[in-house]
């Protein structure tokens, strides 16, 4: 039997995750407006998370400092690739461009993956994952062309 407790919890995680990434596109095009810069915002945004997750990771990065420690150039480099500059550059776009563009754009990143998977990998895609890939290109890009030409 399956638990709905759990469900109904599932089910408000997603939207709470929803409702924080579109509060972060939203943060970054008020930010834009008094133009605080998108570095020092992806900074502080970032230092934020860090204070406030520390208290609960402190005790798990102390035992395993010696695995961050061994494997520190690739933390680096994936945490200024794959974060830093990622949400400094959406904030960047932010300054010229409405929240729909960057909410967009931050909602087919999944498609790409598995796209450039497939192309470098050559990773099996599955007919699901295909169909979904096509569909959800189609009602996005559908969707933007219709707003920005109407």
């Amino acid at each position: 039997m399956v638990n709905t407790k759990s469900i109904y919890f599932a089910f408000i995680l997603l939207v709470a995750s929803s409702l924080f990434w579109s509060g972060n596109f939203f943060t970054g095009k008020i930010a834009s407006l008094y133009e605080l810069t998108p570095f020092k915002l992806s900074f502080l945004r970032w230092s934020l998370a860090f204070l406030l997750l520390l208290p609960f990771t402190y005790k798990k990065i102390v035992d395993d400092f010696e695995k961050y420690k061994k494997n520190l150039p690739f933390i680096l480099i994936t945490s200024i690739l794959g974060v830093t500059i990622f949400n400094s550059f959406t904030y960047l776009s932010l300054q010229t461009s409405m929240v729909i563009n960057s909410s967009i754009m931050a909602s087919i990143t999944p498609l790409l993956i598995i796209l450039f998977s497939w192309l470098i990998f050559k990773t099996q895609t599955y007919f699901m994952q295909f169909f979904w890939y096509n569909f959800i290109n189609y009602w996005c890009f559908n969707n933007y062309f219709k707003s920005k030409f109407l």
